[in-house]
């Protein structure tokens, strides 16, 4: 599920706006509906004719701090950062073998 459709579908739920309903079909709305209240961030009620979804505190903060877009560029960048100092760590292992050899 890409981070941008459940952020999309999150800020419409925060404002009241169901225009999400037209563009994405029902089992996709259904399935992010289904993520954002497992994580929190909204909550669900309803019937069996239709559910309805209401933001939650916890929704609201992190649709501030960015979303899952933002946290998923966090994620990336820390992996990189990762990958940055076991590159250094390598490279300064070899230069003292090398220079002690």
């Amino acid at each position: 599920m890409k981070a941008k459709i459940k952020d999309e579908i999150l800020l419409c739920i925060s404002k009241d706006d169901y225009s999400y309903r037209e563009k994405y079909d029902a089992k996709l709305i259904k399935d992010v509906a289904s993520i954002l209240n497992a994580d929190g961030y909204i909550s669900i009620t309803g019937n069996k004719m239709c559910d309805v979804y209401l933001m939650t505190t916890k929704g609201d903060a992190f649709l501030s701090e960015g979303g899952y877009v933002k946290e998923k560029k966090r994620k990336i960048m820390k992996s990189l950062a990762k990958l940055w100092y076991m590159a250094i760590g390598y490279a300064v292992t070899e230069l003292m073998h090398f220079l002690l050899g």
